[in-house]
Protein backbone atom coordinates (compact mmCIF):
# COMPACT_ATOMS: atom_id res chain seq x y z
CA UNK A 1 0.00 0.00 0.00
CA UNK A 2 2.42 2.63 0.87
CA UNK A 3 4.38 1.70 -2.17
CA UNK A 4 1.93 2.32 -4.25
CA UNK A 5 1.35 5.70 -2.56
CA UNK A 6 4.99 6.54 -3.04
CA UNK A 7 4.62 6.16 -6.80
CA UNK A 8 1.32 8.06 -6.84
CA UNK A 9 2.96 10.87 -5.42
CA UNK A 10 6.34 10.49 -7.81
CA UNK A 11 3.88 10.53 -11.24
CA UNK A 12 2.32 13.73 -9.47
CA UNK A 13 5.50 15.75 -9.02
CA UNK A 14 6.56 14.26 -12.33
CA UNK A 15 3.25 15.84 -13.66
CA UNK A 16 4.08 19.46 -12.40
CA UNK A 17 7.29 19.62 -13.77
CA UNK A 18 8.59 21.00 -17.18
CA UNK A 19 9.81 17.86 -19.14
CA UNK A 20 10.11 19.58 -22.16
CA UNK A 21 13.24 22.12 -21.63
CA UNK A 22 15.28 22.11 -24.72
CA UNK A 23 18.94 21.20 -24.27
CA UNK A 24 20.83 22.53 -27.21
CA UNK A 25 23.84 20.64 -28.57
CA UNK A 26 27.14 22.04 -29.74
CA UNK A 27 27.98 19.74 -32.29
CA UNK A 28 31.90 19.49 -33.55
CA UNK A 29 32.71 21.24 -37.18
CA UNK A 30 32.54 18.66 -40.04
CA UNK A 31 34.86 18.45 -42.74
CA UNK A 32 33.65 17.53 -45.97
CA UNK A 33 35.57 14.35 -47.46
CA UNK A 34 35.59 12.59 -50.93
CA UNK A 35 33.97 9.50 -51.27
CA UNK A 36 35.21 6.47 -53.80
CA UNK A 37 32.74 3.77 -54.50
CA UNK A 38 34.10 1.37 -57.40
CA UNK A 39 33.67 -2.49 -57.87
CA UNK A 40 35.40 -4.50 -60.30
CA UNK A 41 34.17 -7.58 -61.83
CA UNK A 42 35.83 -9.50 -64.41
CA UNK A 43 34.29 -8.90 -68.02
CA UNK A 44 32.16 -5.64 -67.18
CA UNK A 45 33.17 -2.52 -68.07
CA UNK A 46 34.40 -0.02 -64.71
CA UNK A 47 32.25 2.30 -63.39
CA UNK A 48 33.29 4.84 -60.39
CA UNK A 49 31.16 6.39 -57.94
CA UNK A 50 33.28 10.03 -57.31
CA UNK A 51 31.46 12.10 -54.55
CA UNK A 52 31.61 14.28 -51.76
CA UNK A 53 30.11 13.55 -48.03
CA UNK A 54 27.60 15.45 -46.16
CA UNK A 55 26.97 16.11 -42.52
CA UNK A 56 23.90 14.21 -41.57
CA UNK A 57 21.57 17.30 -41.16
CA UNK A 58 22.53 19.25 -44.77
CA UNK A 59 19.76 19.63 -46.54
CA UNK A 60 19.57 19.15 -50.21
CA UNK A 61 18.07 21.03 -53.48
CA UNK A 62 15.33 18.67 -54.51
CA UNK A 63 14.44 21.54 -57.10
CA UNK A 64 16.36 19.02 -60.06
CA UNK A 65 18.23 16.72 -60.25
CA UNK A 66 21.15 18.90 -61.96
CA UNK A 67 21.34 20.79 -59.27
CA UNK A 68 21.51 17.45 -56.40
CA UNK A 69 24.39 15.61 -58.80
CA UNK A 70 26.29 19.33 -58.79
CA UNK A 71 26.58 19.40 -55.19
CA UNK A 72 27.19 16.01 -54.44
CA UNK A 73 29.31 14.47 -57.26
CA UNK A 74 33.33 15.28 -57.91
CA UNK A 75 33.61 16.00 -61.73
CA UNK A 76 37.10 16.75 -63.65
CA UNK A 77 39.37 14.38 -62.14
CA UNK A 78 41.52 12.33 -63.84
CA UNK A 79 40.42 8.31 -63.05
CA UNK A 80 42.44 5.43 -63.97
CA UNK A 81 42.69 1.70 -63.03
CA UNK A 82 46.42 -0.08 -63.67
CA UNK A 83 46.76 -3.70 -63.94
CA UNK A 84 50.49 -5.22 -64.87
CA UNK A 85 51.63 -2.88 -67.64
CA UNK A 86 47.99 -2.13 -69.12
CA UNK A 87 45.81 0.77 -68.26
CA UNK A 88 41.78 1.71 -68.38
CA UNK A 89 41.48 5.42 -68.18
CA UNK A 90 37.96 6.33 -67.08
CA UNK A 91 35.89 8.71 -68.37
CA UNK A 92 33.96 11.48 -66.81
CA UNK A 93 30.37 10.49 -67.47
CA UNK A 94 26.97 9.65 -65.67
CA UNK A 95 25.86 6.05 -65.25
CA UNK A 96 22.87 4.41 -63.73
CA UNK A 97 22.62 0.47 -63.63
CA UNK A 98 18.99 0.11 -63.34
CA UNK A 99 19.81 -3.57 -62.19
CA UNK A 100 21.99 -2.59 -58.88
CA UNK A 101 21.22 0.99 -58.54
CA UNK A 102 24.68 1.88 -58.65
CA UNK A 103 25.07 5.38 -59.72
CA UNK A 104 28.61 6.05 -61.05
CA UNK A 105 30.22 9.36 -62.83
CA UNK A 106 33.13 7.68 -64.20
CA UNK A 107 32.91 5.01 -67.00
CA UNK A 108 35.33 3.00 -68.88
CA UNK A 109 33.41 0.10 -71.48
CA UNK A 110 36.53 -1.33 -71.31
CA UNK A 111 36.00 -4.52 -69.91
CA UNK A 112 38.01 -6.09 -67.13
CA UNK A 113 40.36 -8.47 -68.00
CA UNK A 114 39.53 -12.22 -65.92
CA UNK A 115 42.93 -12.39 -65.08
CA UNK A 116 44.05 -13.29 -61.25
CA UNK A 117 46.01 -9.52 -60.26
CA UNK A 118 46.57 -7.02 -58.43
CA UNK A 119 44.55 -3.55 -59.98
CA UNK A 120 45.85 -0.08 -58.81
CA UNK A 121 43.14 2.65 -58.78
CA UNK A 122 44.90 6.34 -59.16
CA UNK A 123 42.65 9.70 -59.08
CA UNK A 124 44.00 13.29 -59.42
CA UNK A 125 41.30 15.75 -58.32
CA UNK A 126 40.70 19.29 -59.41
CA UNK A 127 42.60 20.49 -56.79
CA UNK A 128 46.09 18.47 -57.23
CA UNK A 129 45.41 15.82 -54.38
CA UNK A 130 45.68 12.91 -55.05
CA UNK A 131 43.64 9.04 -54.40
CA UNK A 132 45.13 5.82 -54.40
CA UNK A 133 44.10 2.49 -53.50
CA UNK A 134 44.25 -1.26 -54.60
CA UNK A 135 42.50 -5.04 -54.44
CA UNK A 136 43.21 -8.48 -55.74
CA UNK A 137 41.25 -10.50 -58.14
CA UNK A 138 39.80 -13.69 -55.87
CA UNK A 139 38.45 -16.83 -57.18
CA UNK A 140 34.85 -17.67 -57.07
CA UNK A 141 33.86 -20.15 -54.50
CA UNK A 142 31.04 -22.45 -56.56
CA UNK A 143 28.17 -24.30 -55.36
CA UNK A 144 28.38 -27.68 -54.31
CA UNK A 145 24.58 -28.12 -54.60
CA UNK A 146 21.29 -26.19 -54.19
CA UNK A 147 18.45 -28.33 -52.82
CA UNK A 148 14.93 -27.84 -52.51
CA UNK A 149 12.71 -29.81 -49.26
CA UNK A 150 9.50 -29.95 -48.75
CA UNK A 151 6.98 -29.86 -46.00
CA UNK A 152 3.15 -30.41 -47.05
CA UNK A 153 2.99 -27.11 -49.86
CA UNK A 154 5.73 -25.10 -48.78
CA UNK A 155 9.45 -25.60 -49.84
CA UNK A 156 12.96 -24.83 -48.81
CA UNK A 157 16.21 -23.65 -50.30
CA UNK A 158 19.64 -25.31 -48.60
CA UNK A 159 22.86 -24.27 -50.58
CA UNK A 160 25.86 -26.13 -50.17
CA UNK A 161 29.16 -25.21 -50.90
CA UNK A 162 32.65 -25.89 -49.83
CA UNK A 163 35.51 -23.37 -48.01
CA UNK A 164 39.43 -23.71 -48.31
CA UNK A 165 41.15 -24.77 -45.13
CA UNK A 166 43.86 -22.71 -46.51
CA UNK A 167 43.00 -19.54 -45.92
CA UNK A 168 40.69 -17.02 -43.90
CA UNK A 169 37.34 -16.55 -46.44
CA UNK A 170 34.61 -14.23 -46.65
CA UNK A 171 31.34 -14.52 -47.79
CA UNK A 172 28.07 -11.94 -48.55
CA UNK A 173 24.64 -14.66 -49.39
CA UNK A 174 21.81 -12.73 -51.66
CA UNK A 175 18.64 -14.69 -51.88
CA UNK A 176 16.12 -12.76 -54.52
CA UNK A 177 13.03 -14.18 -54.95
CA UNK A 178 11.33 -13.20 -58.19
CA UNK A 179 14.14 -11.04 -59.89
CA UNK A 180 17.31 -8.99 -58.70
CA UNK A 181 15.59 -6.25 -58.99
CA UNK A 182 13.88 -6.93 -55.71
CA UNK A 183 14.92 -6.39 -52.47
CA UNK A 184 16.60 -9.42 -51.16
CA UNK A 185 14.74 -12.20 -49.26
CA UNK A 186 18.39 -12.58 -47.42
CA UNK A 187 21.33 -10.47 -47.75
CA UNK A 188 24.17 -11.86 -44.89
CA UNK A 189 28.06 -11.58 -44.17
CA UNK A 190 29.50 -14.56 -43.14
CA UNK A 191 33.32 -15.61 -41.84
CA UNK A 192 34.39 -19.41 -42.83
CA UNK A 193 34.87 -20.13 -38.88
CA UNK A 194 31.55 -22.18 -38.58
CA UNK A 195 32.36 -24.91 -41.67
CA UNK A 196 31.76 -28.51 -41.19
CA UNK A 197 34.54 -30.35 -41.75
CA UNK A 198 34.65 -28.07 -45.36
CA UNK A 199 31.41 -27.52 -45.81
CA UNK A 200 28.69 -24.73 -45.52
CA UNK A 201 25.08 -24.73 -45.99
CA UNK A 202 23.27 -21.72 -46.39
CA UNK A 203 19.26 -22.07 -45.80
CA UNK A 204 15.85 -20.73 -45.73
CA UNK A 205 12.46 -21.42 -43.83
CA UNK A 206 9.90 -23.37 -45.73
CA UNK A 207 8.36 -20.54 -46.89
CA UNK A 208 8.26 -20.33 -50.57
CA UNK A 209 5.41 -22.10 -53.14
CA UNK A 210 5.46 -24.42 -56.25
CA UNK A 211 6.53 -22.00 -59.17
CA UNK A 212 8.46 -19.54 -56.96
CA UNK A 213 11.80 -18.50 -58.79
CA UNK A 214 14.56 -18.06 -56.07
CA UNK A 215 17.85 -16.49 -57.35
CA UNK A 216 21.10 -17.73 -55.48
CA UNK A 217 23.96 -15.57 -54.94
CA UNK A 218 27.22 -16.53 -52.95
CA UNK A 219 29.88 -13.47 -53.14
CA UNK A 220 33.66 -14.26 -52.12
CA UNK A 221 34.86 -11.36 -50.75
CA UNK A 222 38.24 -10.10 -49.85
CA UNK A 223 38.64 -9.24 -46.61
CA UNK A 224 39.14 -5.00 -46.97
CA UNK A 225 35.36 -5.63 -48.71
CA UNK A 226 34.10 -7.37 -45.38
CA UNK A 227 35.70 -4.89 -43.39
CA UNK A 228 33.99 -2.07 -45.22
CA UNK A 229 30.43 -3.59 -45.31
CA UNK A 230 30.78 -4.50 -41.39
CA UNK A 231 31.34 -1.21 -40.82
CA UNK A 232 28.49 -0.05 -42.91
CA UNK A 233 26.44 -1.97 -40.99
CA UNK A 234 27.07 -0.44 -37.40
CA UNK A 235 27.23 2.82 -38.91
CA UNK A 236 23.36 2.50 -40.20
CA UNK A 237 22.46 0.65 -36.93
CA UNK A 238 24.32 3.79 -34.92
CA UNK A 239 22.67 6.43 -36.73
CA UNK A 240 19.20 4.70 -35.78
CA UNK A 241 19.95 5.21 -31.76
CA UNK A 242 20.33 8.46 -30.46
CA UNK A 243 22.50 7.71 -27.69
CA UNK A 244 25.12 5.40 -29.58
CA UNK A 245 28.30 7.14 -30.75
CA UNK A 246 28.57 7.05 -34.24
CA UNK A 247 30.20 4.33 -36.11
CA UNK A 248 33.44 5.12 -38.45
CA UNK A 249 33.38 4.01 -42.30
CA UNK A 250 36.35 1.20 -42.78
CA UNK A 251 37.96 2.56 -45.93
CA UNK A 252 40.99 1.03 -48.25
CA UNK A 253 41.32 4.51 -50.17
CA UNK A 254 44.39 6.98 -49.21
CA UNK A 255 45.02 10.23 -50.12
CA UNK A 256 45.97 13.84 -48.84
CA UNK A 257 41.81 14.65 -48.24
CA UNK A 258 41.79 11.79 -45.92
CA UNK A 259 39.22 9.86 -48.02
CA UNK A 260 36.69 7.45 -47.75
CA UNK A 261 35.41 4.52 -49.66
CA UNK A 262 36.38 1.18 -51.16
CA UNK A 263 37.86 -0.13 -54.54
CA UNK A 264 37.73 -3.69 -54.93
CA UNK A 265 36.00 -6.88 -56.54
CA UNK A 266 32.93 -8.58 -57.09
CA UNK A 267 33.55 -12.29 -57.26
CA UNK A 268 30.46 -14.18 -57.00
CA UNK A 269 28.27 -17.30 -58.19
CA UNK A 270 24.71 -17.05 -59.24
CA UNK A 271 22.55 -20.25 -59.84
CA UNK A 272 18.31 -19.89 -60.65
CA UNK A 273 15.94 -22.14 -59.09
CA UNK A 274 12.34 -22.30 -60.12
CA UNK A 275 10.12 -24.42 -56.82
CA UNK A 276 8.81 -27.43 -58.23
CA UNK A 277 10.76 -27.90 -61.30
Amino acid sequence: MRTRKLLVFILIVLVGCNLENEVPINLPAYETQVVVECYLEAGKPIRLLLARSNRFFDEFDLSSLETVLDESLVQDAAVRVLFGSDEIILNNDINFDQQTGFLANYLSWERVPEISDTFHLEILLPDGSEITSQTTMIPQIPFDSIVVEYQDSLARVLTYFTDSFDEENFYRRHLHRTSLDSIPYQDFLAEDTFTDNGTIVFGTGFEFEEGDTIINTLYHLPKEYYDYLVSVTFSIQANLDPITQPGSIFSNVQGDTNPLGIFTVLSYVRDTTVIGE
